[in-house]
């Protein structure tokens, strides 16, 4: 496994373990040490403690977050 590959699974551990977001509605790809969240959460908070909760993973150099605040598909998994 590439050092990329090992870091998303880290990250969307990191997602999954942070009981503040509903992280089945959210994807991570990492390029470069570069996480970049996508998907939808209910609030502009849980957006915000996505990208902290990335940031935290030890080896991630940025975070590009991208993920959509309103209800319309929260709880549905997106991809990149």
């Amino acid at each position: 496994m590439s050092v990329d590959s090992d870091l998303e699974g880290d990250v969307i551990a990191a997602l999954r373990h942070n009981p503040e977001i509903e992280a089945t509605a959210l994807a991570c790809r990492v390029k470069d040490g570069v996480a970049t969240l996508r998907g939808y959460v209910r609030s502009l908070f849980q957006k915000h403690e996505a990208g902290r909760t990335a940031w935290a993973v030890a080896g991630v150099v940025a975070v590009a977050n991208h993920i959509v605040v309103g209800a319309s598909r929260a709880g549905s998994l997106s991809s990149l």
